[in-house]
């Protein structure tokens, strides 16, 4: 089992007990989400403009796809994904204050459905 701590320009990937593996790196733009594939032993990861990618056998990472709005990841299985986006909860007149509001309900009711990627 592994355990992926982000912050807003880096993921720093971890064993169980905390021992460092990895460190990726975004110096331009900022890491929005993470999720990883345990069946491919990959770490998916999600900026505001790109779903990527790092291999945490051999640490290589890459870019899968641009995405349109930023998506956030809730779980990788073989080649699905499956995330939320705040685009598909709310217009884009939105409040923040109750766009995050909505977006969290959404998570917390797990109302993937339309969410695949």
């Amino acid at each position: 089992m592994k355990v992926a701590l982000i912050n807003s320009r880096s993921i720093t990937i971890c064993s169980r007990k905390l021992k460092q593996i990895t460190t990726i790196y975004e110096r331009s733009i900022r890491v929005k989400s993470a999720c990883f594939d345990e069946e491919r032993d990959v770490l998916l990861y999600t900026t505001s403009s790109h779903l990527k990618y790092c291999n945490l056998r051999t640490g290589e990472t890459g870019t899968i796809r641009s995405t349109e709005n930023t998506i956030y990841l809730v779980r990788a299985s073989g080649n699905k994904v499956w995330y939320l986006s705040l685009i598909h909860i709310s217009e884009p007149t939105r409040l923040l204050s109750i766009s995050y509001a909505v977006f969290c309900l959404k998570k917390k009711k797990k109302n993937y459905n339309n969410c695949q990627f």
